[in-house]
């Protein structure tokens, strides 16, 4: 039986950290962080609570795959997407840059490093994962502190959907 943390230069996600990511942000400076804590109450959660279903496991790119991930759809797909854009502008008014790539509902479930050998990728295509529609009931802000042993998140704010 394969084991998750045996497959050498991928590193899994550990579940604490599992979540639906909508937006990156970035680097935000903490004299704007209200204000985008606000934006995202008010003109962001003003939304129904939603349902995620299909998911696929990908490699992401495709060619060299860096991130394996569970991609969703969803019947709110135009919705978010639409909120994602006021959401961007709003940042780009405080003077960030955004990357605007169409979004992909999407949970990460490991990363892999630039020089893992393809015998590992191999391994990790043969793992079963399992997985069935998820419900999102509230948005967290979180903070993403990266180190050498991979990503913590840290909860800024939650906010319920309606």
């Amino acid at each position: 039986e394969l084991q998750l943390h045996s497959i050498d230069n991928i590193r899994f996600i550990s579940e604490d950290n599992f979540h639906v990511t909508f937006a990156v942000l970035g680097e935000i400076k903490k004299k704007d962080l209200s204000a985008i804590l606000n934006f995202v109450e008010t003109d962001f959660c003003d939304i129904s609570s939603f349902e995620l279903s299909n998911p696929l496991i990908q490699f992401v790119p495709k060619k060299s795959p860096r991130i394996l991930w569970v991609y969703f759809e969803s019947k709110a797909r135009e919705i978010i997407n639409n909120k994602k854009m006021l959401l961007e502008k709003f940042i780009e008014s405080l003077g960030y840059e955004i990357n605007s790539r169409p979004y992909k509902f999407h949970l990460t479930l490991s990363r892999i490093k630039k020089d893992t050998v393809f015998e590992n990728i191999k391994k990790l295509k043969r793992i079963k994962f399992e997985f069935s529609s998820l419900k999102i009931e509230r948005l967290t802000c979180f903070e993403s502190i990266l180190s050498s042993q991979g990503a913590k998140y840290r909860k800024i704010k939650s906010f319920q959907l309606k």
